[in-house]
């Protein structure tokens, strides 16, 4: 489990990567296919969405590696 420290700095960084991005990973996280992530976001199909949740996990991991107090 997260620590309190470590669950702010998440929060902060998802914050960062935008809504969409953010929207996108909470469907993921919650086991929704891609099938259902490209219907709730308007995406054109499965394999947008899937391109879409590697870039938005991408660019969540980017902004977390830049924060020195990160633990990996």
């Amino acid at each position: 489990t997260l620590r309190g420290e470590e669950r702010s700095m998440l929060s902060d960084a998802l914050e960062k990567i935008g809504e969409r991005c953010k929207e996108l990973l909470r469907l993921y996280q919650l086991d929704y296919s891609m099938e259902e992530i490209a219907g709730t976001m308007g995406y054109g199909g499965a394999d947008v969405a899937k391109k879409e949740a590697y870039r938005c996990r991408m660019r969540l991991r980017e902004v977390l590696e830049r924060n020195p107090y990160w633990k990996r």
